[in-house]
């Protein structure tokens, strides 16, 4: 009976045991079925709430201002949802400040960050002289500016006796000038990092030339006005290309080339004659609207945007080749031919811009223009530096520049000179359209 035993008690075991190591084998193979769907389920609450989260940021950005638009958003809180939504506000935040992951708009277009205000989009096309971003896109600007100037010379011929009494001639030269200008642009973009311009300004200039010593008094003056009716300037042309997009760090730097051509009346041989009631007194039988030579300039331009600020820079060097005329003498009866050669000039300007709504902009600059002398050359002569030809001409501007509609933009300015090379002001506004 023992031999029957044994068997029993195993046969008992093995089928005691079995149901367990089954049980145990499925239950394994449960829990990595349940493991795997809950990673998919928060993979996909991930997901959705990083959707969720950028799309609350959009309608942040496009909802008119006051507006009662409601958000995104308006399930309630269950568990931790808003926690989740807000560590996907973070992550998105953080992957689209550090060019991480580019994110995607609702109709596929990828951006690297949150589209721009259309004020600051308008003060940044403003400051980096281009329509960047919008291949093949096309746009036509229109402009008025004004410029006055008002000069004043006094000019003694004499000595001073006693250390307080002055004998001899005393002049006063004033001039006043009045430059109206209208500029037209066209820009098209060849792709999201070159671009080509043309501009055609039309100018008119009225002048006033105020001097002492008529009828032989010191202390009468007599003035004359001339006045320059509309007429095409210089044209010129020019290229923009993008170097370097901004980054976290970086900003945008803008390489340009432009290009002018003399086709306004240059100021060579223009006569200067008498006033009928003052022999002191000289003025010119027409004003110029252009300066006469080729010109060829090339810069950069810097611009970084910091919430809420822009901040740029612009730094242009310009090259004026000389040119031979039929005449240089502003006297009259005299033709002398000759050589021009007008002195290279350098600026630069700094400023800041402050969006103040979602269409406005205000900004604040400073440029100056440094130009070196001018030369002449009579044919068969030496050449000669003419005195007082080189300038300083620095200016203080502030602009607002308002966003009409996705498609236009009005930019205004004021520019208040701070040397006397610079306008006494100047007022202008523009209206860039794009198609």
């Amino acid at each position: 009976m023992k031999w029957m035993t044994r068997p029993a008690v195993g046969m008992t075991a093995f089928l005691l045991v079995s149901p367990v190591v089954a049980d145990e084998s499925e239950l394994a193979t449960l829990k990595k079925q349940l493991q795997a769907l809950t990673e998919r389920y928060m993979a996909q609450q991930e997901a959705t709430a990083q959707l969720e989260a950028r799309l609350r940021r959009q309608e942040a950005l496009t909802a008119p201002q006051g507006s009662n638009w409601p958000l995104v958003g308006n399930w309630p809180a269950r568990g931790g949802r808003e926690g989740l939504i807000r560590t996907a506000e973070t992550r998105a935040a953080q992957a689209d400040f550090d060019g991480s992951r580019p994110s995607s708009t609702g109709n596929g277009e990828v951006i690297r960050q949150a589209p721009q205000s259309a004020s600051a989009q308008a003060v940044y096309q403003e400051q980096s002289g281009g329509i960047f971003g919008d291949a093949r896109k096309f746009t036509i600007e229109t402009g008025l500016n004004y410029s006055h100037y008002n000069t004043r010379q006094l000019a003694l011929n004499g000595f001073l006796a006693l250390d307080a009494i002055f004998l001899g001639n005393i002049n006063v030269d004033r001039i006043r000038a009045n430059v109206l200008t209208w500029d037209t642009s066209l820009r098209y973009a060849y792709s999201d990092r070159l671009q080509f311009d043309l501009s055609v300004p039309v100018v008119y200039r009225q002048t006033t030339y105020e001097s002492g010593g008529a009828g032989g008094g010191a202390s009468t003056l007599s003035e004359a006005t001339v006045t320059r009716s509309p007429r095409i300037g210089d044209i010129n042309v020019g290229m923009y290309y993008k170097l370097l997009a901004e980054s976290a760090t970086l900003p945008d730097v803008v390489w340009n080339v432009r290009l002018k051509g003399p086709t306004g009346k240059h100021p060579y041989g223009i006569k200067m004659v008498d006033n009928a009631n003052n022999n002191n007194l000289k003025t010119p039988t027409e004003l110029p609207t252009g300066n006469g030579v080729w010109s060829l300039s090339s810069g950069v331009s810097l611009v970084k945007t910091i919430d809420p600020a822009i901040l740029f820079a612009n730094f242009s060097y310009f090259h004026n080749f000389s040119r031979h005329f039929d005449d240089i003498s502003s006297t009259q009866g005299q033709v002398v031919p000759g050589r021009i050669k007008l002195g290279d000039s350098f600026q630069w300007g700094v400023g800041m811009a402050f969006a103040m709504s979602e269409r406005s902009s205000l900004s604040f600059s400073f440029s100056q223009l440094l130009s070196a002398r001018a030369s002449t050359q009579a044919d068969g002569g030496t050449k000669n530096r003419i005195v007082g030809s080189n300038a300083n001409a620095a200016s203080f501007n502030i602009g607002l520049t308002h966003a009409l509609s996705d498609r236009s933009t009005m930019v205004t300015s004021l520019g208040i000179g701070l040397t006397p090379d610079a306008p006494n002001f100047s007022v202008g506004v523009k209206f860039p359209y794009s198609f």
